[in-house]
């Protein structure tokens, strides 16, 4: 085999991203956006999910792990029983193929809390951890907790990977942050993750958008501008660098209309 193969042009592109992060805040719809977009597989952490009819399916991970401890009168861990689920759905989709176009994690908030606490069973399991009595595995002396908590969230993300054909969104809260630019100190927006976390989102996903709603009108933006205070938003795919698309409204008769194809253009 040859080690050093030689070097190709490329002459085909991905129009569409295959990786894409919604930042937004509480109740401004994010949920029931990506609820509008068929052929999504929804991920869904954050509670109830049953307000709005959907075109995606919904896998609701609270409802369905109260399910499974009722039924089986068992006492499993909420965070337990979802390493097991992306576990076995990786297990799955390696198997079966993806089980859907599109997966959303809803939230990655979420999606980390549940990385922490694989990484503390982890540790739990080395002879060095064996005495560690905390439940929160950053409070590990000399940071060493962020390390493992990393290379967790790493491990789950990969797990995702073969789950879906086009394109993995990630629904993210916003977090303030502070930036100095010429001696002046700005609130600057970024996404609400530890660390490296978030460094590894930025890094790898091909779009990442802030989503606000229009003041005064029924009207959500998804905005891929980049700016001194918005420290992720952008987008590699040319139809999304630096545009403010209207992503959803309500009309006056009270229907949600989402436009996904401005997201997802045709070839």
């Amino acid at each position: 085999m040859d080690m050093f193969p030689d070097a190709k042009r490329i002459t085909k592109v991905n129009k569409n991203p295959t990786k894409l992060v919604i930042i937004k805040a509480v109740k401004t719809g994010g949920t029931r956006l990506v609820g509008d977009l068929e052929g999504n597989h929804i991920i869904y952490f954050d509670g109830k999910s049953d307000f709005y009819e959907t075109k995606a399916n919904v896998f609701n991970v609270i409802q369905n792990w109260e399910d499974y401890n009722n039924k089986n009168n068992k006492n499993v861990p909420l965070d337990v029983y979802a390493i097991k689920y992306i576990t076995d759905l990786n297990k799955h989709c390696i198997a079966n193929g993806p089980i859907a176009d599109y997966l959303t994690i809803d939230t990655v908030t979420k999606f980390e809390e549940i990385a922490k606490t694989l990484a503390l069973m982890d540790y739990k399991k080395t002879a060095m951890g064996k005495s560690f009595s905390e439940s929160d595995i950053t409070l590990l002396p000399m940071g060493a907790g962020y390390g493992r908590l990393r290379l967790a969230f790493k491990r789950l993300y990969d797990l995702l990977e073969p789950c879906y054909s086009k394109c993995l969104i990630f629904i993210a809260h916003p977090k303030a942050s502070s930036i100095t630019v010429d001696g002046k100190e700005l609130q600057a927006q970024d996404i609400a993750l530890i660390g490296k976390q978030k460094l590894l989102i930025a890094a790898d996903c091909d779009a990442i958008g802030n989503m606000y709603r229009v003041k005064g009108r029924n009207v959500n933006i998804l905005s891929f501008k980049s700016s001194q205070q918005d420290l992720v938003a952008g987008a590699r795919p040319e139809h999304l660098q630096n545009a403010e698309i209207e992503i959803s409204e309500i009309l006056d008769d009270g229907t949600f209309v989402s436009h996904w194809d401005k997201i997802f253009i045709k070839d």
